[in-house]
């Protein structure tokens, strides 16, 4: 129909059309190595967490636009997929940071953070004087659940 014309083109759809199938082509090769990663147990929740970008560029990209007609009700939903999506965001970055922490602290034992801190304030004495409180349980506990580092 642009017979060549770019602004036509434009004027047209055009350019929402090629971001659209662009991206929806890129979302699906990123899902797709999430999946591989998930299925050699490396990451097996980066399937699921890291579909935020496709929930925040289907309802951007896709059902906002078709809502633009009048009779969709897209734009509300378009509006609420954005939100989940930042929403789902922060919880992977959170769980990421979380995971970067606790593999950083196996490796660093003076390494502690506000969250390995109150494991040890809520949980870490009762196995620490658990050996001294009951002796004739003769409890062994091993090495990773005891207090570490400058935690005391």
């Amino acid at each position: 129909e642009a017979q060549g014309d770019f602004t036509r083109w434009c004027q047209l759809g055009g350019l929402w059309t090629f971001v659209a199938l662009h991206g929806t082509f890129g979302l699906i090769g990123f899902m797709l190595r999430q999946f591989e990663l998930a299925r050699f147990v490396q990451r097996p929740y980066n399937a699921i967490t890291f579909s935020v970008p496709i929930a925040v560029f289907v309802s951007v990209f896709l059902i906002y636009p078709l809502g633009q007609s009048g009779w969709f009700f897209a734009p509300i939903t378009g509006l609420w997929m954005s939100a989940l999506g930042v929403v789902g965001l922060a919880l992977n970055l959170r769980a990421y940071d979380f995971v970067s922490q606790e593999i950083r602290a196996a490796k660093d034992p003076e390494f502690e953070t506000f969250y390995t801190k109150n494991i040890l304030l809520n949980e870490g004495i009762r196995p620490w004087m658990a050996t001294q409180d009951q002796p004739h349980e003769n409890l062994i506990f091993p090495e990773e659940v005891l207090p570490r580092g400058n935690a005391l």
